[in-house]
């Protein structure tokens, strides 16, 4: 059963967590709470959802019945990636020759525990998985360049600033455990997706290549995990 330690954080398969079964777990050093990232399930459609935490980007990517070609791509194909830092993160990604793929970011920095906004952002953590059999099928570690690293910062601190949730963390546990159906996770990811909606449906109206992407960094991921040709359009 996969499970990977990636500097302070640990993400590992569960198959006994309440309400939801088996899911990646994310845990950081010195904090009780875990992050709870779907991988698979009859009902999940295929895509990659992101989550920020741990001084982290973690990308879940699902595939179904994942083909042969799709794993090989997905441990050695060139990873292409486009982020717009409006009020919320934007972004999508692109894998080998397959088409682009929206980002839909679940969890935002809204709360101290999640990253330490002093930091810059120390990696990329992408995860592809067969969501039929929930096999992750590929794990790549990409550490971030100083500048990748800082841009991802900064928009962690803008996140906060837009979501300030400190304050909701207790209302919102409580409402977890009175739900038969959703955790805490659900329920902070459901307001994060609220707040982002305006930034969600404009970033998806435009094409990843256009330069009318709004301040786009682009950079693509090598086969040995590193970043290249990176760059970020004027204002």
């Amino acid at each position: 059963m996969f499970c990977e330690q990636y500097g302070d954080v640990t993400v590992c398969v569960r198959s006994d967590v309440p309400k939801r079964g088996t899911v990646l777990c994310a845990t950081k050093e010195g904090e009780t709470a875990a992050v709870y990232m779907d991988h698979c399930g009859p009902t999940l459609p295929d895509g990659t959802d992101a989550y920020m935490f741990g001084n982290r980007m973690i990308m879940v990517t699902r595939w179904r019945e994942m083909t042969e070609a799709e794993r090989a791509a997905a441990a050695n194909a060139p990873l292409k990636l486009v982020l717009s830092p409006l009020r919320f993160l934007q972004g999508a990604l692109r894998v080998g020759d397959f088409g682009w793929s929206d980002i839909t970011f679940e969890l935002y920095h809204s709360m101290r525990f999640m990253n330490d906004e002093n930091r810059n952002v120390e990696s990329l953590i992408f995860l592809f998985c067969d969501s039929l059999s929930g096999e992750v099928a590929a794990a790549r570690e990409v550490p971030c360049p100083e500048a990748l690293g800082a841009f991802l910062r900064r928009a962690n601190v803008r996140s906060h600033a837009a979501a300030v949730l400190d304050f909701s963390y207790g209302a919102m546990l409580t409402a977890a455990q009175t739900d038969p159906a959703r955790d805490f996770c659900d329920i902070l990811y459901d307001k994060l997706l609220q707040l982002s909606e305006d930034d969600r449906r404009r970033f998806r109206l435009l094409d990843p290549d256009s330069e009318a992407v709004p301040q786009a960094v682009r950079f693509t991921v090598g086969a040995d995990n590193s970043v290249t040709e990176i760059s970020q359009a004027e204002e």
